[in-house]
């Protein structure tokens, strides 16, 4: 057999189709997602329109939703002209005037008769770390210079209330003694919140005890040799290498952990707010849960009859034909994906609501459910639920949770009844709340009471569990 001799084989390839990537990427975009994709690809189609910018319905347009195929190929017998584009604007004026008209809030008068004056129409302003911080500086007792130096050490607190550069960079920034700015910072660390500047734990906590008035060198041993020891709650061993009786240990330590981390944090207003809009609304009608796409922010697509009628008189022109034919098949299968996104999210939810109906009806917690079951009662592929879930919310009548919220594994207890994940992290977390603090569980003495209630579960998953719920371990729990 020489180099040159041609084989032929026989092969399986899967062929990811632009329009099967598209129903792929659809299905991981979430209400708001899918939202701003679309009006992306309106701008980018010019045959493509929302039913809602329509002040009327275009000549020959269709009823429902989407035109069909078959239209926009052969066109509206029944069409005996078409509108142009440029009489939307007109309609669009009309509606625009009317409205203006309409809203009381443009009108003194209207503003009158309107609802009464309530303060929870006030937005209120919340002063951050920053404007406390200012207002303390303009009462202090500076030179203008070192007045702009304060203002500039004061920004670059972060969230938290520590000062995030180095006195060195600052002093290089307003060509000044590095003395002149280290200064200036420890007239800043006496502002309130006490602990505010600090460049680190232990200064912060340094400055709190200051404040306090009961720092002292044993407050200073014990802060910058044992601050590990102290987070790991070993009180014996710190009272004997500082030569102190426990009780004076105990004393020391608890009053340090009394004092605040991050003394900036208590200023909210740098934490943003994040919404969530709902994707799927879960309503209970007739004694049956009934889930609703949520698509009120989704513009409703169509197929510009402008476009469709310039087709159908575009056979002399085949550039512009193709040019057409390619947009419009474009537009098509976008709404045909579209409508399957829709349909198979609303599957994927409605099966999760059947499966934990006792959940939603709040006499039991959640069941185990895995992807593949989900997928097997729906016969789609576990990667296609896994898409829909992601990122997607349910508002229900118990509150919005996200769809992968209701998917953990589970164990059978001693009487064959299956109990998840989710029902195991709640016990344990209510058995650490109840325990003796001075004598905290450990993880296989909780793993012990678990075994009581007909739930076996290792001493190691157990300590998995308690990390992922934010619980220390019994020796840091003690007091």
């Amino acid at each position: 057999m020489t180099g040159n001799d041609m084989r032929l084989e026989q092969s399986q390839k899967l062929a990811m189709t632009p329009e099967l990537v598209q129903a792929i990427n659809l299905l991981q975009l979430n209400t708001q997602e899918l939202s701003a994709f679309i009006w992306e690809q309106i701008l980018s189609n010019p045959v493509l329109e929302t039913e809602e910018g329509l002040g009327e319905k275009a000549e020959g347009g269709s009823d429902g939703t989407y035109e069909t195929e078959e239209t926009i190929q052969h066109g509206d017998p029944q069409e005996e002209h078409v509108r142009e584009p440029s009489t939307e604007w007109g309609v669009q004026a009309d509606r625009l005037r009317e409205w203006m008209e309409d809203d009381i809030s443009y009108s003194p008068k209207g503003a009158e008769e309107g609802k009464a004056f309530g303060f929870e129409n006030i937005s209120v302003h919340r002063a951050t770390l920053q404007d406390n911080m200012l207002m303390q500086l303009y009462a202090a007792a500076m030179s203008p210079k070192q007045q702009i130096i304060a203002e500039y050490l004061i920004e670059l607190m972060d969230d938290n209330g520590y000062f995030s550069s180095s006195v060195k960079e600052v002093a290089g920034h307003f060509k000044t003694e590095e003395e002149a700015v280290e200064e200036i910072l420890r007239t800043l660390q006496t502002f309130e919140p006490a602990g505010v500047g600090a460049r680190n734990l232990e200064e912060c906590l340094k400055l709190q005890l200051i404040n306090f008035g009961v720092y002292d060198e044993k407050y200073e041993r014990l802060l910058h040799e044992f601050l590990h020891s102290l987070a790991d709650n070993k009180i014996s061993w710190i009272a004997k290498q500082m030569n102190v009786s426990r009780k004076e240990a105990e004393e020391m330590c608890g009053l340090i952990k009394t004092l605040e981390p991050k003394p900036g944090r208590q200023f909210a207003t740098s934490e943003k707010t994040q919404y969530i809009f709902p994707d799927l609304l879960l309503e209970k009608i007739n004694d049956e849960y009934v889930v609703i796409l949520n698509d009120s922010s989704i513009p409703t697509l169509r197929v510009n009859s402008y476009y469709r009628s310039l087709l159908e008189h575009s056979k002399t022109d085949q550039v512009l034909e193709e040019y057409l034919k390619d947009k419009m098949g474009s537009a098509l299968r976008l709404m045909k994906n579209i409508d399957q996104r829709n349909r198979t999210i609303v599957a994927v939810a409605s099966a999760i609501v059947n499966y934990q109906k006792d959940f939603f009806e709040g006499c039991g917690g959640l069941k185990p459910m895995t992807l593949k079951e989900i997928a097997d009662e729906i016969s789609v592929h576990e990667s296609t639920v896994s898409r829909c879930v992601k990122g997607k919310y349910m508002e229900t009548e118990r509150g919005i949770y996200e769809l992968k919220f209701f998917f953990s594994s589970g164990y059978t207890n001693t009487v064959g009844e299956q109990v998840s994940a989710f029902n195991i992290k709640k016990r344990i977390k209510e058995i650490v709340k109840q325990e003796n603090p001075k004598k905290p569980l450990g993880d296989q003495n909780i793993a012990q009471l678990l075994e009581q209630e007909g739930i076996y579960i290792s001493r190691r998953t157990i300590a998995k569990y308690r990390d992922e719920l934010g619980i220390l371990s019994s020796s840091k729990r003690r007091r």
